[in-house]
């Protein structure tokens, strides 16, 4: 424990993948960056439900 008093927020994982899908929406021309973020995130999303169901 660091300290009583230290509250560290985390933005929960549906929320950071609106946030890159809000992104991408603004500069998918540019960058690919956003959409393979998102990608990164269902993959794992997914691989972890198919662990817990596994069990």
């Amino acid at each position: 424990m660091i300290d009583d008093d230290l509250e560290i927020y985390v933005a929960t994982l549906p929320g950071i993948f609106i946030i890159k899908l809000i992104a991408w929406h603004d500069r998918y021309l540019q960058t690919k960056r956003d959409a393979e973020d998102m990608a990164s995130i269902l993959a794992n999303y997914l691989r972890t439900i198919k662990g817990f169901q596994e069990r």
